[in-house]
């Protein structure tokens, strides 16, 4: 009974803990990497074709409203050889590309 018990209970942490266990992967290294922005300059991509572990884009978007701020878009997380896309709101301009790893978290 108290082996049962444990069980469920060690099954209860993994499943309230399960965003960690996936956050933090031992290793993850990428290479080969291509990223730019789309045609309008509105959005970017990235994609990988060597290593491991998932990578995501990150944008950074010009705000055309005056009084407004400059924001990040995220694409996907993908693992390699998949791309990742991120596009600005309203056709604002995108700068500022940035690779994020999984293991950056």
């Amino acid at each position: 009974m108290r082996t049962a018990l444990a069980k469920i209970m060690v099954a209860a942490a993994v499943v309230g803990c399960g965003v960690l266990a996936v956050s933090s992967p031992a290793s993850a290294a990428i290479g080969g990497c291509h990223q730019d922005y789309n045609e309008l300059h509105t959005g970017a991509y990235l994609v990988c074709y060597t290593g491991s572990g998932q990578y995501q884009v990150r944008v950074t978007c010009d705000n055309e409203n005056p009084f407004g701020r400059d924001y990040y878009r995220y694409g996907a997380w993908v693992p390699v050889t998949q791309t990742s896309t991120a596009a600005c709101s309203n056709g604002d301009y995108a700068y500022n590309l940035y690779t994020r790893l999984l293991t950056d978290l």
